[in-house]
């Protein structure tokens, strides 16, 4: 994986499937409102061939921040990242971002939304979650008022640099020019899977209506196991 820097605050994402670990425990879960309650999660990972898939991602932050999705109308506890979700396919999720270091008091509201679905091994969806990063450079970008877009895509292997990044810390990206469609470019490289948006709307007095929320669409939580 590499990297590549420009002075803006569009960013344009890599990832690469490797070098991921399973958090043991059971698998929570947490359905909409306007979805029926779902028993078990294979009631939701092995849908038909033509329903809905849940992606897998692993949500990322500097330490000790912490993350809430959103779930029946308001944000569920903050725990602290990394974390692991499975997301629908064709969905956007808000996030609430706290305890950002050297930002005491302040949190920034981010969406995620999965365009596209990867193919891992049955069993090991964990293991090849989606990597979705929240640099402090971009929390810190939101907070000053600045919009933040990250596009994750799956490099096209015919067209992809040959450059290793097993020595790499964090996820690779590079910046885009502001009026360039970091979408559009993403295409052009591999295949798009997720887009996280961070800034541009914050609401008032933590006034979390349902439009704000997304309407909380289903998704899995995945717990750390207890120690």
């Amino acid at each position: 994986m590499w990297t590549l820097n420009t002075p803006n605050k569009f960013r344009l994402l890599e990832v690469l499937f490797i070098g991921m670990y399973i958090i043991p425990g059971l698998c929570g879960m947490v359905s909409a409102q306007e979805v029926e309650a779902i028993q078990d999660a294979n009631t939701i990972l092995n849908t038909p061939q033509d329903g809905a898939y849940f992606q897998h991602v692993q949500i990322v932050a500097p330490e000790d921040t912490q993350v809430a999705a959103a779930a029946e109308g308001k944000f569920l506890e903050p725990v602290v990242t990394p974390q692991y979700y499975a997301l629908q396919t064709g969905k956007r999720y808000r996030f609430r971002v706290t305890n950002i270091p050297l930002m005491p008091g302040m949190e920034v509201f981010p969406t995620v939304e999965i365009v596209d679905r990867t193919h891992p091994p049955i069993g090991e969806e964990l293991r090849h979650a989606v990597v979705v990063e929240m640099t402090a450079d971009d929390l810190y970008a939101a907070i000053g008022g600045k919009f933040v877009t990250r596009v994750i895509y799956i490099e096209d292997p015919n067209t992809a640099f040959p450059i290793a990044s097993k020595d790499q810390k964090g996820q690779g990206y590079f910046d885009v020019a502001p009026d360039a469609d970091p979408v559009l470019i993403a295409k052009t490289l591999g295949r798009p899977i997720a887009i996280l948006r961070i800034g541009g709307r914050a609401p008032a007095d933590n006034d979390f209506d349902m439009d704000f929320l997304n309407h909380c669409p289903p998704f899995l939580y995945y717990p750390p196991a207890e120690k």
